[in-house]
């Protein structure tokens, strides 16, 4: 739970030793995680520079974990940049790099990753069947995080129908899975979405409660995107009060 400016500091100077030494395999996972902590940052140019990199790197030396973590990795930034067709190519891209692997707790993943980009493509029936599919295979023990992956997903297809209550039972189910995970940064974005589900509700207590909470911790981690995520929908949250106060 350490805070990502100081994270990437730690793997730029890493980089440049690595890059001394020739390691390519260090390399490519330096500059994958360096795209994730750009990505976090805001700094999506940086991010996609680090992660086609890395791709290039993993692609020359045949190492197919390393490129199906590129491959997802670009489809989340997709998703960030609000680009879902071009997410849903990069996770199929993905998917069929890890074709014959073997590698299901990869590829469970990776099925997230997809159902997320399906999501901001707005198409939550296809998002649905996909979260569905991971809720199937994997139980909680076998594989929390593509389970908490699917689970925060469902929530979001249930926000999409406007089935609200619905949204807040997945998505509450999903943040403690993050939280027994210890990882922050997505119990916290699942909370922005679970004020999201509590204000459609018109429970505005709780919609606030739950935002300012979850910003509280994205500052504190300076996570820089999704407290941007946060400041615009608590900004939306008072406009709306606002305007119902006025009518």
């Amino acid at each position: 739970m350490g805070q990502y400016p100081d994270a990437q500091e730690h793997f730029t100077q890493a980089l440049k030793i690595w890059d001394v030494m020739g390691d390519v395999e260090c390399i490519a996972g330096a500059r994958n995680n360096l795209g994730n902590l750009a990505m976090s940052l805001g700094d999506f140019p940086t991010a996609r520079e680090h992660l086609q990199k890395s791709l290039a790197v993993c692609s020359a030396i045949g190492n197919v974990h390393g490129m199906v973590l590129a491959h997802a990795n670009l489809a989340i930034l997709a998703t960030e940049e609000g680009d879902g067709p071009r997410a849903v190519v990069a996770a199929q891209e993905a998917l069929a790099t890890l074709e014959n692997s073997g590698n299901q707790l990869l590829h469970g993943l990776v099925f997230v990753v997809l159902g997320e980009a399906q999501v901001e493509c707005g198409e939550a029936d296809a998002a649905q069947l996909i979260f569905q599919q991971v809720i199937e295979e994997f139980s909680e023990a076998q594989h929390p995080l593509a389970v908490a992956g699917a689970r925060r997903g469902l929530g979001r297809v249930a926000l999409l129908k406007k089935d609200h209550a619905a949204a807040i039972v997945e998505l509450d189910r999903a943040a403690a899975i993050y939280e027994r995970l210890n990882r922050e940064q997505e119990a916290t974005r699942t909370y922005l979405f679970c004020a999201e589900a509590y204000w459609g509700l018109g429970d505005g207590d709780r919609a606030r409660a739950r935002l300012e909470e979850a910003r509280k911790r994205l500052t504190r981690i300076r996570a820089v995107r999704d407290t941007e995520r946060a400041d615009r929908l608590l900004k939306d949250m008072l406009s709306s009060s606002h305007r119902s106060g006025s009518s």
